[in-house]
């Protein structure tokens, strides 16, 4: 949650579990059918969440401890987010297409435009990630190309930029300020992206530090300023000052296998989980917490 006392996390196993103590105990609270691409999302509060585990959605109303089934699928879910005030929530499904929730989970619609560039991109691409502003004004789909909406999903726009970056991509993950001015984007190419503008126009944050890493989970604060990014089998890199300077940490145990990262509006509270390391078998999933910037 914003203020980091709630955190909440699913395993592959479907099981969903809980901390309203900024992450000092855990409780698991529910199970759903296990699933690789299990995922889950949270309000600014804590009390509305959604999970899924590529087939069924689950929503919770009161910060976790019950869920219900509200929406069925056949297809695979690739990524869910949920606006921090918990009204709207996206749902990307691989091959599939966009689905939008404006009732808190209760009933969804889908964006089924076989003529729109954005259906098409999450038709053919196997990677995809949705971030949402406060109000769930300003949305951003990150898939083949990265697309945005002003209007709270209802019309979307591809971004608006020249070469180089105007090349598809393949993009792995988006992270949405609060207000949804300042948003960042992390790319198969191995490098971080910024926009400054709700996602109309991109640019490249040119640093070595993060050029050409095998990135794949990023998180940023309510106002922008500090980005936390996932190296696979790598590092943690954070900037505390909006992507202008970089830092690298790597963890005691040596590379782990990052898989996500979260972070509260402030950024003081950090929680990234890693699965099993492919190599060691000592090594299981596990969730870290930072509780300093």
């Amino acid at each position: 949650s914003s203020d980091g006392q709630y955190q909440t996390a699913i395993s592959i196993l479907g099981n969903i579990f809980c901390s309203s103590d900024y992450g000092s105990t855990w409780t698991q609270k529910h199970n759903i059918p296990p699933s690789d691409v299990c995922s889950l999302n949270i309000s600014f509060n804590g009390k509305y969440q959604v999970a899924c585990n590529g087939r069924d959605v689950f929503v919770s109303n009161n910060y976790g401890n019950s869920w219900t089934n509200n929406f069925d699928m056949s297809d695979t879910i690739i990524n869910t987010n949920i606006s921090l005030n918990g009204q709207y929530i996206l749902i990307v499904s691989s091959g599939d297409g966009l689905y939008i929730s404006n009732d808190y989970g209760v009933s969804w619609s889908k964006i089924d435009d076989p003529e729109s560039d954005l259906f098409n991109s999450i038709q053919m691409f196997p990677t995809a990630d949705v971030g949402l502003s406060f109000t769930g004004q300003y949305q951003t789909v990150a898939a083949e190309y990265i697309y945005y909406s002003h209007d709270y999903g209802v019309n979307w726009h591809p971004y608006n930029l020249e070469d180089p970056f105007e090349a598809e991509e393949n993009w792995i993950g988006v992270a949405v300020s609060s207000l949804g001015d300042v948003q960042y984007a992390i790319a198969s190419g191995g490098c971080v992206f910024k926009s400054i503008n709700y996602g109309v126009t991109w640019s490249m944050l040119n640093n070595p530090v993060i050029c050409h890493r095998n990135y794949n989970s990023i998180a940023c604060s309510a106002t922008g300023q500090y980005i936390t990014v996932l190296e696979e089998m790598g590092c943690i890199y954070f900037s505390m000052n909006y992507g202008n300077d970089w830092e690298c940490f790597m963890m005691q145990q040596g590379s782990l296998n990052f898989k996500s990262v979260a972070m509260s509006a402030n950024a003081r509270y950090q929680l990234l989980c890693t699965h099993e390391h492919p190599d060691v078998e000592e090594i299981h999933g596990s969730l870290y917490t930072s509780k300093l910037s």
